[in-house]
């Protein structure tokens, strides 16, 4: 094919830039890397393509990102083969562009078996530069003898090398973020919570489930302790659905007296009870379109338990003292700390109702066991509590942090909030730097009495040091990583405190 002239080029290379620009709203390098060698093999009219990407620093031949067009299996087998010889070390050596006309003549590569088995004939490879240093390369291949490569060639295949590697290496790094925490790719398809923060196991698995249900007109039953954050999974879940811009309403069973909670969710004609002059709009009826969440569902009277049933079977409900059944299109999303199947097996609660709220159950788990969660919602709780007293944000020290982690917290984050609170208090007071573990624990801090002073440091390191043992089972590599410590250090704070490993 002919040269353009010098306008057309530029045109080319504008068009080849907007493209780039437009192909860098992937989310994903994969994608990303399959359409930049696209726009470079049509740009350059190559027959085959091959591109690769490595982290800085990382061998760019191990790779996961990688991409391959009009090459089968086998084909791939000898582009790596090749790349991983002469041509690519020539390319990432230099940092500077390998072409040649005909591989197999050429006597950089005519050696090589697998070019001349293959045929290899015209070979464009350009390295993919991220500042100076090379991290990956650009392959562009023809089989016929007879076909070279024009110059722009080399020039669109050395302007993706040189454009490349920032809008992929920030797309490598998002994917390396979402890899190492599990709940992105759920919080992705859900509306954003400051409350429900972490990134393990287990909260991934809860939103994970809470992204499937959202979409959804199902029941859903929330089960966890107090304070891991159920009513607020029910928002996000309600908010992220068709239901979004109709009312959410919350409704805590077990704050309401049992004489009044049938009047508060199904509403009470005038005289129905004492406080009824008028007549009571119920929880259902103000939540028409939207979502209704039953916090402490097992809170429910049984006369409750069974009208909630005949409405959620039927979408009908009589207010107290009504003789016409009233309707409401709303979703239940009930929530509960307690165990309901034990509730069932006891008779406190109905059978047929546990089985209506129970289509899809989501558990958050404990903060107790989702160790991998203590810092991040530590961090948040702590910038939420210097926000909410208006006062000047206080970081927690690495050492809070690592206190935090070793302790039990049964109240969840409640609990963690409260000591929060206080700790930044305490930290504010001394117009300290960082929140630190004295302040979190005031009572197992060291006295400031100079006397006993080295006296109450032996015994908070001692207490700090016995927790991080007994959680990590006495294993010593994983405690010092916890306490971020040295093996030998730990090994020299056991024997010099006189801990000892129970039998």
């Amino acid at each position: 094919m002919a040269e353009l002239p010098d306008v057309e080029s530029l045109i080319l290379e504008r068009d080849f830039f907007q493209h780039l620009v437009e192909l860098g709203q992937h989310d994903t390098p994969g994608p990303f890397l399959e359409e930049a060698l696209d726009l470079v093999m049509r740009l350059a009219d190559a027959e085959k393509g091959y591109i690769e990407m490595g982290g800085g620093g990382a061998d760019p031949r191990q790779t996961p990102f990688y991409a391959a067009r009009s090459v089968s299996e086998a084909e791939l087998a000898v582009i790596r083969s090749t790349l991983s010889g002469t041509i690519m070390q020539e390319a990432l050596g230099s940092g500077q562009t390998v072409q040649t006309h005909s591989a197999v003549t050429d006597d950089r590569f005519s050696a090589l078996e697998s070019v001349r088995w293959n045929a290899i004939e015209a070979v464009v490879c350009a390295p993919i530069m991220l500042g100076q240093a090379p991290i990956g390369v650009i392959y562009l291949q023809s089989h016929q003898p007879a076909r070279r490569f024009a110059p722009r060639a080399k020039r669109f295949a050395e302007l993706l090398g040189q454009n490349v590697a920032p809008i992929a290496s920030r797309l490598m790094r998002s994917a390396d973020e979402r890899s190492a925490d599990p709940t992105l790719a759920w919080r992705a398809k859900l509306v954003a919570s400051e409350a429900l923060v972490g990134r393990s196991a287990g909260l991934a698995q809860a939103l994970r489930l809470a992204a499937y249900a959202a979409p959804l007109q199902i029941q859903v039953l929330i089960t966890g302790a107090s304070g891991t954050g159920k009513t607020e999974l029910a928002r996000v879940i309600a908010m992220s659905g068709p239901r979004a811009t109709k009312p959410y309403i919350v409704v805590n069973c077990a704050n309401i007296p049992e004489n009044l909670l049938e009047s508060e969710l199904f509403g009470a004609m005038p005289g129905a009870h004492s406080t009824a002059a008028t007549r009571v709009i119920g929880k259902i009826a103000a939540a028409e379109g939207g979502t209704l969440c039953l916090d402490e569902v097992s809170e429910l009277s049984p006369s409750a338990q069974a009208k909630l049933l005949t409405f959620i079977q039927n979408k009908t409900y009589f207010p107290l003292g009504g003789v016409k059944p009233m309707s409401a299109d709303v979703r239940i999303i009930a929530a509960t700390n307690t165990d309901l199947q034990q509730a069932v097996a006891s008779g406190a609660f109905r059978e047929d109702l546990f089985y209506r709220l129970n289509v899809m159950q989501i558990d958050i788990p404990p903060l107790d066991e989702r160790a991998a969660d203590i810092g991040p919602v530590a961090h948040k709780l702590c910038e939420r509590a210097c926000d909410g007293m208006s006062l000047p944000r206080i970081p927690l020290s690495p050492a809070s942090v690592r206190a935090l982690e070793l302790r039990r917290w049964p109240g969840n984050v409640r609990e963690l909030e409260n000591c929060l609170v206080r700790a930044v208090v305490y930290a504010n007071g001394e117009l300290a730097a960082s929140v630190e573990p004295t302040h979190l624990f005031p009572d197992e801090a060291p006295s400031e009495d100079p006397e006993d002073f080295h006296a109450a440091v032996a015994s908070f390191q001692r207490k700090l040091v016995q927790e991080g043992l007994d959680a990590c089972d006495w294993n010593v590599t994983e405690t010092a990583t916890h306490l971020g410590l040295s093996r030998s250090h730990l090994y020299n704070l056991i024997r010099s405190l006189g801990l000892q490993r129970p039998d």
